[in-house]
């Protein structure tokens, strides 16, 4: 049996229970899906987490499709995206784009014999696995069962072919790894496996390197209670049982102990167990204790935490998961869940008090001035403190009563210890002895034997140190020396130095509260360099609290960190400063103390983490409590370098140190997901009848909506849980936003008033180490136009256009016709018209030619002859007025004569009567001569110029009479 020691481990845990959204506190199974969600199994409904809330899923009596019952107990997903969720009362499929549940069929009766069924044999579901042929196998309260599905489609239980493998009357436990080998066991009976790539697969025992029982008290135990686990980074097989752990051999199934635990102290219940990043596995237990097991080295680690709320929590873990980025989750039995990020550990955070000094020792140990200690030595290598002297023991011990404190601490070549305790304090740690060494003088006299003797500065074998005076101490001599401030020191509110810096050229450098100092020793010269608020090229601020040479430039730049004004680089050569704050990447604008790795990087201890700044690029990369820092908040003096290019710093809560190489960046690029969308601050459930989603948001790709939903609000968030309240934001509406917008920590995005149109919204996040993801996700978002905008509206209103000018052209054409059927009317009447005042021949060469050739007719009668002026009005105002009139009249006039029954005779068209149409002399004519000579010159101009009376002229009318509107009756 292989027994050794327990060592006890201290994390940091975070608590997430109901009071974040879980819907219960008992956690029974942990499971992350392929888009990246965790799933929590608790006994009031299936859980689905996000980082930032919960969705729950519960039995709903009215619901056929809701989960059968809210006592989850298991959940695996299948290579299709499914989840296949195991209650107390049997076995649910879980479609998640409909996010409905599929019920089958079980019996909880006399256990069924192996073989072909209807049902699962067993309705209590434990755990579930799927083989690589897509079976899925169940181990329930009764056995193992095979579940056979169709290659398509959602099955149902018509269309299954369930096998039982294993038929039992107790529980039982199996998993699959990669190979397609299930193991498992039966309580208390024994330990299987059976290749699920057979045909007929066959129920093969495992066996175990000791006995099969473990007695203890009287009570006997079965060691082939074993949980199967696969270690995928090595390819190990690991059992758990009640006792220890075994690897399994997976070609032989024979299993050979790791490691036992000692009398019985811990018994194992585990149901669930993870292996971490570093191939450990995380154990629940029934004895108050979280075990962590090393299978490489044999190491058993009992974890435990500083967190006293959190401490009795341990006792009541079931479960352990790791998920994709490699954070531990724990389900506990009543009070939710606990994390704890093994990424932490690169940090290698040790809880404590507050650490006020560190310095490196001979031997690669740390040296701290803890509060309450006298000091403090700390091995990296073994992780824990080797010696401890609090201020009690040696108050008693050597009966002292003249320190009141220590601020300062350092190791000589010979292993003394030097420590500021009222003056220096010798502490031989071989012999046990302290001896006091005061100062023999101070600018003001004699010498103060409790005077300060603050900071330290060993080199070689002398001890520079300051108070009133930058003074030296020869370790092997036993003497001092001193030399006087260039201006006088003050202690407000901190010691005068707080830093002393020796660079290569010998030259001391004196971070004071009155600003910085130079010293040459050579030519005891001073120079003395100040803040001044008029310059930007001087120091931030008076108070320095650390100083470093530059890593690639130390003989042209120092470093400075200062207590307020960032961190600052002079140029030694002119005195010129550059100022780095917080505007530039800077966490905080303190810096308390600068150490400098083995790339040229410059790590700074901080009120808000530790920084890492590249001078090469002027790049910050930011640590901080999640990180696994001891704390945000670090001490002044509380840093130094180890001999391996370790790097200490300590804070108000213990300290860290670390190796800068191991903290390897995560390059990978997290995934993030639109979790909800909203209209009008309504969540979109794609259940709803008419929603613009069809499936849940993370799964949609894009969506429509109207131009009336006039807001729209995108969540989202980035699936990973180490600290998902620190990951930043940003995203950006392609088509609507000109950039990205920086969303910091926010997590929702709004637009309001789209115009219509289409729109991709992009989203993308930070990883924990504060790399962004180029890529992010996306989401088509249509704005559909309104009514009076849409296609169908523009056809109608061209349809509607087009049909009013087809309308008009129609009814431009009607009237038209009916225009010129009307012209063609008035044109018959007009030629009726002529062919009632003139010959039918004149006539008719008129309305054909326009023009008729002048004739002469005795006969013809002129009318209006006598009428005085008329040929020169109708010269003046034109003849178609005249023409209108005269087609008046003779209209009115067939009225007349139609309405008396009679009828006018045509006027002959002949040449023998032509004669006659034309006015003549005589006193039965009537008095329009004139007109009737003008109507002879436009219709008949022949038979005018024959009929050409005499006492007439030639006129626009033709021959007209010269002897006034009318002629006597004698002249006929």
């Amino acid at each position: 049996m292989v027994l050794a020691q327990i060592d006890t481990v201290s994390v940091g845990f975070r608590s997430i229970s109901i009071h974040e959204g879980l819907s219960q506190g008992m956690v029974t199974w942990i499971m992350q899906d392929r888009y990246g969600f965790m799933w929590f199994a608790t006994k009031d409904g299936l859980n689905r987490y996000d980082g930032y809330s919960f969705k729950v899923y519960r039995h709903d009596p009215s619901d056929s499709t809701s989960v059968r019952n809210s006592f989850i107990t298991s959940i695996t997903e299948d290579r299709r995206g499914r989840l296949w969720v195991g209650t107390s009362t049997g076995l649910d499929l879980f479609d998640q784009e409909r996010e409905s549940f599929t019920h089958f069929p079980c019996t909880d009766g006399d256990p069924l014999p192996t073989g072909p069924s209807k049902v699962f044999n067993g309705c209590g579901c434990q755990e579930i696995s799927e083989d690589l042929a897509g079976n899925i196998w169940v181990a329930t309260n009764q056995g193992l069962n095979r579940l056979a599905l169709p290659r398509s489609g959602i099955p149902d239980a018509a269309a299954v072919t369930i096998t039982v493998v294993i038929s039992a009357t107790d529980w039982t436990y199996a998993s699959i790894d990669r190979a397609g080998v299930l193991r498992g066991h039966v309580k208390d009976q024994y330990a299987f496996a059976v290749d699920t790539r057979e045909p007929d697969p066959r129920v093969v025992r495992i066996g175990l390197d000791r006995p099969d029982k473990y007695i203890s008290e009287g009570q006997a135990f079965s060691r082939t209670n074993l949980l199967v686990l696969e270690d995928t980074v090595r390819d190990r097989i690991y059992g758990v049982h009640p006792y220890g752990v075994v690897q399994i051999d997976p070609r032989t199934n024979t299993a050979t102990t790791l490691r036992e635990f000692p009398e019985m102290k811990v018994l194992m219940m585990p149901y669930r167990i993870a292996v971490d990043a570093n191939g450990a596995l995380w154990l629940p237990s029934q004895g108050g204790r979280m075990l962590r097991f090393d299978p490489g080295n044999g190491n058993l680690a009992s974890i435990r935490t500083d967190a006293s709320d959190i401490l009795p929590i341990l006792e009541f873990v079931k479960c352990t998961y790791r998920d994709r980025n490699g954070l531990l989750w724990f389900g506990t039995s009543g009070y939710g869940l606990l994390t704890y990020d093994p990424r932490v550990e690169r940090f290698h955070p040790v809880p404590g008090a507050s650490v006020r000094y560190m310095a490196a020792a001979r031997d690669g140990q740390l040296l701290l001035n803890e509060s309450n200690f006298f000091f403090t030595l700390y091995n990296p290598s073994r992780q824990r403190r080797t010696f401890v002297m609090d201020e009690r023991t040696v108050r008693q011990r050597h009966k002292v009563d003249w320190y009141s404190g220590s601020d300062a601490l350092a190791e000589d070549r010979n292993g003394i210890l030097w420590l500021n305790k009222g003056g220096l304090v010798a502490y031989d740690r071989r012999t046990g002895s302290l001896q006091r060494h005061a100062p023999p003088a101070t600018v003001d006299g004699p010498g103060d034997p409790n005077a300060t003797c603050f900071p330290f500065k060993l080199l070689g074998d002398t001890l520079w140190f300051a108070n009133q005076l930058f003074q030296w101490f020869h370790v092997g001599s036993r003497t001092f020396g001193s030399y006087p401030f260039p201006i006088a020191p003050r202690s407000d509110p901190y010691s005068f130095v707080q830093s002393i810096h020796l660079d290569a050229r010998g030259i001391f450098w004196l971070g004071t509260v009155s600003g910085l100092l130079r010293f040459d020793r050579r030519t005891g010269r001073w120079d003395h360099y100040t803040h001044d608020p008029s310059d930007a090229a001087t120091l931030g601020v008076n108070v320095i609290f650390s100083l470093a040479d530059d890593p690639a430039e130390p003989d042209r730049f120092l470093w400075i960190g200062t207590n307020g004004g960032g961190l600052d680089r002079l140029e030694k050569a002119t005195g010129r400063v550059k100022r780095f704050t917080v505007n530039d990447g800077l966490p905080n604008d303190v810096v308390y103390g600068i150490l400098d790795d083995e790339d040229g990087n410059l790590w700074m201890s901080t009120n808000k983490g530790i920084a890492c700044f590249t001078p090469s690029t002027g790049a910050f990369r930011n640590f901080d409590a999640g990180d696994g820092l001891q704390d945000d908040e670090f001490n002044r003096d509380a840093y130094c370098k180890l001999p391996d290019g370790t790097l200490c710093f300590g804070g108000v809560k213990g300290f860290n140190f670390f190796r800068p190489r191991e903290l390897v960046e995560d390059s990978t690029a997290h995934v993030i997901r639109i979790t909800a969308i909203k209209l009008s601050n309504a969540e979109i459930d794609h259940r709803t009848p008419g929603s613009p989603l069809s499936v849940p948001a993370h799964l949609a790709s894009g969506m429509r909506i109207p131009y009336s939903a006039n807001m729209i609000t995108f969540e989202f968030a980035t699936l990973e849980y180490a600290a998902p309240k620190e990951h930043r934001y940003q995203y950006k509406l392609d088509g609507f936003d000109p950039d990205w917008v920086m969303a910091d920590r926010s997590r929702a995005a709004t637009y309001t008033n789209l115009d219509p149109g289409t729109y991709t919204f992009r989203v993308r996040g930070e990883n924990r180490d504060g790399i962004w993801d180029p890529q992010g996700t996306s989401f088509m978002l249509e704005v559909l136009p309104p009514w009076w905008r849409t296609w169908w509206f523009y056809t109608i209103c061209g349809i509607i256009l087009i049909g009013g000018v087809l309308s008009y052209i129609i009814n431009l054409e009607r009237t038209v016709r009916l225009r010129s059927r009307e012209l063609a009317e008035e044109k018959e009447r007009s030629d009726a018209l002529l062919r009632n005042i003139l010959p039918e021949e004149v006539a008719q060469e008129l309305k054909d030619t326009g023009t008729a050739e002048a004739r002469h007719y005795d006969q013809a009668t002129i009318l209006f002859a006598e009428i005085v002026g008329l040929a020169e009005a109708v010269d003046r105002d034109g003849a178609r007025e005249l023409v209108d009139e005269l087609n008046t009249c003779f209209k009115a006039f067939d009225r007349i004569i139609a309405a008396r029954g009679s009828r006018r005779s045509r006027p002959s068209a002949t040449p023998t009567s032509a004669p006659a149409a034309c006015p003549t002399r005589g006193p039965h004519r009537p008095p329009m001569w004139c007109m009737r000579r003008w109507r002879c010159r436009t219709s008949w101009p022949g038979a005018c110029l024959r009929a050409k009376p005499p006492d007439c002229r030639h006129s626009a009318f033709g021959w007209v009479s010269t002897r006034g509107p009318w002629w006597p009756a004698s002249s006929a």
